[in-house]
């Protein structure tokens, strides 16, 4: 992606893996989007350099099915951008403040991309220059 123009940071949260069939269908075609396999990747698809995945990838009771299917989704889309994961209110972690990052043994295969990683809720980094902050709202209600 050494080609100039606007670059773009993707929100994506409630991705509800291991729920029902439809967002299994919206993940594909997403990933789909992303990774370039559809559409012309000068479009704003292909100018997505950072995902953050905030919360709830897994949907609510369904940690082992929902857990590969993200695993999965992750290891696509960290092929080709960073992607950070945050655990949100239904995301098997710990349910103290700050909830800490999904437990490596949950992602057993992206966990090994250096693309992507696995982070804490509140959520600070760094991404293109820019401070990103953000919460699931646990500490708000």
């Amino acid at each position: 992606r050494d080609d100039v123009g606007p670059r773009y940071l993707l929100l994506l949260s409630g991705l509800g893996c291991g729920g029902d069939a439809s967002s299994s269908v919206a993940a594909g075609l997403l990933e789909d989007y992303l990774c370039g396999h559809v559409g012309d990747p000068a479009e704003e698809g292909g100018r997505v350099v950072h995902v953050i995945v905030a919360g709830n990838g897994v949907a609510p009771g369904r940690a082992a099915e929902g857990g590969a299917e993200l695993d999965a989704f992750l290891c696509a889309l960290g092929a080709s951008v960073t992607v950070d994961v945050v655990p949100g209110e239904h995301d098997p972690s710990n349910a103290n403040w700050p909830v800490q990052p999904i437990h490596p043994c949950l992602l057993p295969v992206s966990g090994t991309y250096g693309t992507v990683r696995r982070c804490t809720n509140p959520y600070v980094a760094g991404v293109g220059g820019a401070a990103v902050a953000g919460s699931a709202g646990e500490n708000v209600r």
